[in-house]
This record gives structure tokens, C-alpha cells and sequence, in this order.
């Protein structure tokens, strides 16, 4: 910079920038301090909250995890009754002290068998008989124990697992307080664990009196429970965990990382008056009930759940010893060294003023640098000016393209508010569908109910009548004439075809209900036709019944039903056979199938008439008037029950030339016995939310074969419940499918292996859907686990090892 430049733009000297600037920065730094004083204060309020949060939630989720392990302890004690036939006391206490791990929390596990007013006396009786001065009581207003009221029914106390006073509670009717009968309404009509209000435990003292219990209803095996009619018919009493709130408060909180630095108070439903967990003098040893403390700006937090069915409410607040902790120093120090920071930006300020003149020195060289560059910029504006008319017309061009877009975007939002208001009455629809749909259903449910209700009360008078007129036929009550044998004789017919009816409005009910249930087995269709045709030939009169056919067809069904299918048919073909007629009942062989067909020289059938042959009371054919006529649904009941086997039913008719029925059914083999079976009972287990067991006892060991194996398999058959199938497979295995819990096939295996007491007899079991969703997956599993019976029925099942065997292998 030459010297006439200096003289027309003066610098200002560094000591003249210092004494300008000094002031405002120290102004600047010392206004910034304030801030960070008050953002300080609000963070460390802040740090606080957050902090005792924390610790609140930690007491919160102690509390809520105990109370979840009550409810997993009864549902496990629970299996063992689905498992067992009976539980006896020993049993009790073993699976508890051995088989589980009781909360140390709970005072006691309970439990009280469903006892009616009738069985009182033999049950206490039986009671006495093991427990001396046993009997069902309850407790007055004084608090003293005296015997129970006559009541409908009675829940008393019989298996008391406990460390405390509360075996003194055997015999206690849980039906004397409206709060606990309350809430084993509640349990036994929703099939889930329902805690009660709170309650004085009979038997604990001093502040353990507070507290409440959980119940679990247990129903009868084998039996559906789904509706609240079947809970209430099949409920066979209760498991009960009684609950102290001050255990509960000292165990649940011991745990809980600062729990000297909250007071919590814990309350049930909306009414309830909260009591409080935790010390009043924040000292970690003393965790009894105390007052909760309270006062003007201190922390608290809520915390809320649902338990047992009852609403629960976590208060917390802030004790002295939370704002004395010394994690309160850290935002301080934070405050600190904000502070410094300051200060130290207050010292890089001055610092800069320093460096101020030689920057302005490269400002004004930079100055220059750029008028230059500005004056080519002009000289490329004035260049790009005659561009200008060119983008305008294309602007121009633009704005016309935009407005139609404009236009078109207008089009799609209307069609797009007419599509949404389109989709809300299709929704709107939607729901009115499916609560028509829902209301079918029930009405459907409902109209099976009535049916079965309806036919189930007619049988029995039905019966009476029939046994009457065989008296009155008989002259069992005095000699009748012809003309009231003739009446009688009619009467009895339609007494019988009534009763056809009724049992096959009920069968049909139950097929549509998907509860029918098959006694399937490895069955001889000659079997079938031989209990069958002697019987018709009775009622044939002149007709000839010619049986046909291999006599070593086998297929895996049910020998009563596959016994009504052919009996309907005969005596179709008896019904529309001319005297001189001819019946032939063929057995057949079809590729991989087998059956039988039913063959007559009646009249036959038009081609429209085979349409209608299998809807509900349709009759087809010719009708003779002096021939009683059906009630249409015998056909039906035949087509059910056959594609229940997994089968079907074929018909041939022409009129003039007879009709032919013939029945296709699977052909017996292990694998298909097995297949179907389980997928029986797989869909059984869905509906309940069980898995299916599939256990293999392998005799090869033993040197047995199969007729062996099928004396093994009837004899394990008398050890299991009802509804279990037990299957012999080729050359030495006996297979038993159930429907249980994960714990039920421990039980089963020992229970089996105690029994049989073969040496040399291997086991092994595996769980559907945990080790497979097929049967020949789970037979594998199954395979892989053979071993003894104490060993398999305490190892982990469906753990690999070894190579699958056997027929499905």
C-alpha cells in the first residue's frame, strides 16, 4: 500500500481496538455466565428427574415381575393337574419344593378342591382321615374360626404348601367372603388367574395379615371347557398363591438398585387408599409398611398396571437421602466448565482484536480482487441479457404447462375424495358384515346347542314308550285284538323312525360343530359287512343279499360308524327293491384305496334326481304310499362320516336298472394311521392352545413282536386319559398321541415305564409344534431321543443326536 492510500484510509491502532472491544466482551462473558447459572439450575432439576424416574420404574417393574411369577407358578401347577388323574398331597409338595421354584415372597400355595353341599360330610370325613381335626370353616366377625354355613358348595383349603402359620388355614371355605367368592366367580368363568381385593390372611399375624390371593381355576380333564356353562359344569376347584404385601414389598425391593432413595406407595383400583412400600427413613434395612412421604416440590412418579384382573397403582416419591446423594455434583461440575469455557472464549476474543489489522490488510487486497471480478461479471450479465427474450417465451411455455397440471391435479383430488368416501362406506359395509357374520355364528352355536339339548330329551321318553308298546305287542299287560296290534305295530314304526331321526339331527349337529370324534382303529371291512348283513337279512323279506369280495381289506376307522354307513345303504336298497329283488354287497380293492359297494335291482333314479341324492331332507325316487317315507337325512350322515374317514361316496343309478353305492376309504398303513390321528388331534390342540405329544415306546430290546406290542399298547391304554390313542406300528413300536402341556410328557413317559416295567423297553417323545409340524418330522424327533424312561423323561426333548429309525424313519 503506497503512502497516499494509508493517508485516505487511516487504520485504527491495536491499543484503540483493545479499549473498544475489552468492555463489551468482559459484558458478553459475564452475561453468559448468567445464562449458564439458570440453564445449569434446569439442567441439574432435570438430571434429578430423570435420575429418581429411573429408579421409581426399577421398584415399578420388581413389583410387576413378582406378580407375574405368581401367575407362571400356578399355570405350571396347573399342568400337573391336566397331566395327572389325581394329585395327591405328596405330589403337591414335591412339584413345588423340587419340580418348581417357589417365590420366596408368597406366604402359601393352595388348594381347595370344588366340594357340594352333599359331599360335605364324606368329604371331611376323608379330609380327617389324613389331617386330624379337619373341617370346612370359616371366620366370624370376632376373627375366630367356626364351622361354614350351609352353602350350594364349598372351596375349602385341603394342600397348604407353606413355611409359615398357614397350614392352620386347612379347611378355610373360601365361599364365606364376598371378596373372595367374588373373585373365584371371576376365575372360574374367564379361565385366567384373578387377584382379590384386598383381604386379612387367615393364618399369618401381625402385619402380614395384608395382602391378597390369585386364583387359578383347574377344570376336569378330557372334557371341553370353551363356554361359560362347561367352566361352571366341569370346575373342579382352585391353586391359590396368597400374597402378603409386606413380603411382596421386602422381597421386590430388595433388589432395586437405590431403593433408599424412594417412598412408594401401592394401590389397588381407584377407591383403594395406597399403602406404602419402602422406609420412611430411606434406610435400606427397614422395609416394612410405613406413611408415605409427602411435601411441596418433591419428585413423585406413577406407574400403573393390570394384574389377577384388579388395577394397580405405583406412587413414588423423592426421600431425603435421593437429594443428599452425590451424584447431584455432577451437572455442577458441568456448570463449571461451561463457565471456564467461557471465559476462556473471553481470552480468545482479546486475542483475536490482535490479529484484527493484518485481516484488514487482506480485506482490502481482497477488495480489489474482487472489483475486478465484479466488472467481468457485468460483462457477462450484459452477455446474458440477450438471452433473456429466448427464456421468456419459455417461461411463457411453462406457466401454460403448469396451469393444465393445476387443471389435472384439481380432476385427481376430487376422484381421489370420492375414492376415500367410497372406501368408508365400503368399510361401513364391512362392518356390518362381519357383526351379521358373528351374529350367524352364534345363532349357529346356539342352534346346535338346541338341537342337541331338544334330541337328548326326547330319546329318553321315547324309550319309555317303545318298552311300553313291546309290553302291549307282547300281551305282556293283557291280550289285544288285531286291529290294536295293527295300530300298535305302526306306532312302533314311527317311534323308530323318531328316533332315526334324532340320531341323525344329532349326529349332523355335531359333525357341523366339528365335535364329532372318531374311535378309529385298524379295522377288517369284513368286519363291518358281517356285522351288518345278517342283521338286514331279516328285514329283506323275499330279497336276495349276496355278499361278494376279498375278505382281507383294511382300512384305519371307526367300526360303529362305518357300521351305521352300511346299514343306512342296505336298508336303502331294502326300501326300493321289489320283493323278487337282489342285493349284492361287494368288498373292493381300488388301487390305493379300499371299500365296499351296496348294489340293488330297485327302480333307480333320473339324472336330476342325483343332484339333490345328499342335501338335507330331500327325498328322491319313486315314493310308494304304502312305504313309510325317510326323513332325508340318512344320506347326509353317511357322506359326513365317510369324509370324515377321508374317504368319499360314489353313486350310479339309471332308472329301470338299479342304483349302486359304493363307499372309498383309505387303505390301512401305519403312516396314514398316524397321519390322521394327529392331525385329529393337532386341530383339538390349536383350539386350546396345547401342543400335541407324540411318545414311542420301542420293544426290540425285549425280543417283543407285533402281537406283543399290541398286548403292550392295550395295557398302557388302562394307565392313560381318556382321548389319548395309542397306535402298534410294524415290527416292534407302540406310538401314543396326546394332547398335554410341555411338563405333560414327563408324566406321561414315567407313568407308562413305572407301569409296563418291561427291562429292555426304550422310550422317546417329542412335542408338537416346538419339534415339528408333521408327523413323520416328529417321529424322527421322537427316534433321536430313545433311551430309558427316567432319562427321556427328564432330558430336553427334540435335542439332536443318534439317526431316526423305525417305519416313518
Amino acid at each position: 500500500m503506497s503512502a497516499r492510500e494509508r493517508t485516505a484510509h487511516p487504520m485504527p491502532s491495536q491499543g484503540r481496538f483493545l479499549s473498544g472491544w475489552t468492555p463489551v466482551a468482559g459484558g458478553l462473558a459475564l452475561l453468559a455466565s448468567l445464562c449458564l447459572a439458570v440453564v445449569g439450575r434446569a439442567v441439574e432439576s432435570r438430571y434429578l428427574a430423570q435420575e429418581f424416574r429411573k429408579h421409581a420404574h426399577a421398584a415399578g417393574e420388581a413389583i410387576q415381575e413378582a406378580m407375574e411369577s405368581e401367575v407362571v407358578l400356578l399355570q405350571a401347577l396347573r399342568g400337573l393337574y391336566a397331566a395327572s388323574r389325581e394329585v395327591d398331597r405328596d405330589e403337591f409338595s414335591i412339584f413345588l419344593r423340587e419340580g418348581l421354584a417357589m417365590p420366596s415372597f408368597l406366604s402359601a400355595v393352595q388348594w381347595a378342591p370344588r366340594v357340594s353341599r352333599e359331599e360335605r360330610e364324606t368329604f371331611e370325613a376323608a379330609a380327617a382321615a389324613q389331617q386330624a381335626g379337619f373341617r370346612i370353616f370359616e371366620v366370624n366377625d370376632l376373627g375366630q374360626p367356626v364351622p361354614a354355613a350351609e352353602r350350594p358348595e364349598y372351596f375349602p383349603l385341603l394342600y397348604v404348601e407353606s413355611e409359615g402359620p398357614f397350614s392352620e388355614a386347612r379347611g378355610l371355605d373360601l365361599a364365606f367372603e364376598v371378596r373372595r367368592r367374588r373373585a373365584l366367580e371371576t376365575a372360574r368363568d374367564t379361565d385366567r388367574a384373578v387377584a382379590t381385593e384386598p383381604v386379612e390372611l387367615v393364618g399369618d399375624v401381625g402385619e402380614n395379615r395384608a395382602g391378597y390371593l390369585l386364583v387359578l381355576p383347574v377344570y376336569r380333564n378330557g372334557v371341553p371347557h370353551d363356554s361359560q356353562a362347561q367352566r361352571r359344569e366341569y370346575l373342579t376347584g382352585y391353586l391359590l398363591a396368597v400374597v402378603s404385601l409386606s413380603r411382596l414389598a421386602q422381597q421386590s425391593l430388595a433388589a432395586v438398585p437405590g431403593q433408599a432413595f424412594i417412598s412408594a406407595g401401592l394401590a389397588q383400583g381407584e377407591a383403594a387408599r395406597p399403602r406404602t412400600l419402602g422406609a420412611a427413613d430411606a434406610s435400606p434395612q427397614q422395609t416394612g409398611w410405613v406413611e408415605r412421604l409427602s411435601g411441596p416440590g418433591r419428585l413423585s412418579e406413577t406407574i400403573a398396571w393390570t394384574h389377577g384382573g384388579q388395577d394397580w397403582t405405583l406412587t413414588c416419591e423423592a426421600t431425603e437421602v435421593f437429594y443428599q446423594k452425590p451424584y447431584r455434583n455432577e451437572p455442577r461440575i458441568a456448570l463449571a466448565l461451561a463457565l471456564a469455557l467461557v471465559w476462556l472464549l473471553f481470552i480468545l476474543i482479546l486475542r483475536a482484536g490482535r490479529q484484527r489489522r493484518a485481516v484488514e490488510i487482506q480485506v482490502q487486497e481482497r477488495t480489489k480482487a474482487l472489483q475486478r471480478e465484479v466488472a467481468e461479471r457485468v460483462r457477462a450479465e450484459q452477455a446474458l441479457q440477450s438471452n433473456r427474450a429466448e427464456l421468456h417465451d419459455q417461461a411463457m411455455t411453462l406457466e401454460a404447462r403448469n396451469l393444465a397440471l393445476r387443471r389435472q391435479e384439481t380432476i385427481t383430488q376430487s376422484l381421489l375424495e370420492d375414492t376415500q368416501s367410497a372406501n368408508e362406506r365400503l368399510a361401513d359395509r364391512e362392518r356390518s358384515l362381519q357383526d351379521a357374520n358373528r351374529r350367524l355364528q352364534e345363532l349357529a352355536v346356539l342352534k346346535d346347542e338346541f338341537v342337541a339339548k331338544v334330541s337328548h330329551e326326547l330319546r329318553t321318553p321315547l324309550t319309555s314308550i317303545k318298552e311300553g308298546l313291546n309290553l302291549l305287542l307282547d300281551n305282556a299287560l293283557g291280550e289285544t285284538t288285531a286291529d290294536q296290534r295293527d295300530f300298535l305295530s305302526t306306532m312302533d314304526q314311527d317311534i323308530d323312525r323318531l328316533t332315526d331321526l334324532i340320531s341323525n339331527m344329532l349326529d349332523i349337529a355335531k359333525i357341523e360343530a366339528g365335535r364329532m370324534r372318531l374311535a378309529r382303529r385298524r379295522l377288517g371291512l369284513h368286519e363291518v359287512v358281517s356285522a351288518v348283513v345278517p342283521s338286514i337279512q331279516r328285514l329283506a323279506g323275499g330279497r336276495t343279499i349276496q355278499v361278494d369280495g376279498p375278505t382281507d381289506l383294511e382300512t384305519y376307522g371307526d367300526r360303529n360308524r362305518l357300521i351305521q354307513v352300511l346299514s343306512n345303504l342296505l336298508s336303502n336298497a331294502v326300501k326300493f327293491t321289489p320283493e323278487d329283488g337282489r342285493i349284492t354287497v361287494r368288498a373292493l380293492r381300488l388301487g390305493g384305496e379300499v371299500g365296499f359297494a351296496v348294489q340293488d335291482t330297485g327302480a333307480g333314479m333320473a339324472p336330476e334326481d342325483l343332484a339333490r341324492l345328499f342335501q338335507k331332507f330331500s327325498q328322491v325316487g319313486p315314493q310308494d304310499p304304502a312305504r313309510p317315507r325317510g326323513t332325508g337325512l340318512g344320506l347326509v350322515v353317511c357322506k359326513e362320516l365317510v369324509e370324515l374317514h377321508g374317504g368319499r361316496i360314489e353313486v350310479e343309478s339309471e332308472p329301470g336298472r338299479g342304483t349302486t353305492f359304493t363307499v372309498r376309504l383309505p387303505v390301512y398303513s401305519d403312516e396314514h394311521a398316524l397321519a390322521a390321528t394327529f392331525r385329529e388331534l393337532r386341530l383339538m390342540a390349536e383350539s386350546e392352545g396345547r401342543g400335541v405329544a407324540l411318545v414311542l415306546m420301542n420293544a426290540e430290546g425285549t425280543g417283543a413282536r407285533l402281537p406283543e406290542c399290541e398286548r403292550l399298547a392295550e395295557a398302557a391304554r388302562q394307565h392313560l386319559h381318556r382321548g389319548d390313542v395309542v397306535l402298534t406300528l410294524r415290527p416292534a413300536w407302540v406310538a401314543i398321541l396326546a394332547v398335554t402341556e410341555p411338563d405333560g410328557i414327563g408324566a406321561i413317559v414315567r407313568r407308562l415305564d413305572a407301569a409296563l416295567a418291561r427291562p429292555g423297553l426304550r422310550w422317546g417323545a417329542a412335542l408338537s409344534p416346538r419339534d415339528g409340524m408333521t408327523v413323520g418330522t416328529l417321529f424322527a424327533r421322537a427316534a433321536r431321543t430313545l433311551g430309558r424312561g427316567a432319562d427321556v423323561a427328564t432330558a430336553a426333548v427334540g435335542a439332536d443326536g443318534g439317526q431316526p429309525t423305525g417305519p416313518l424313519a
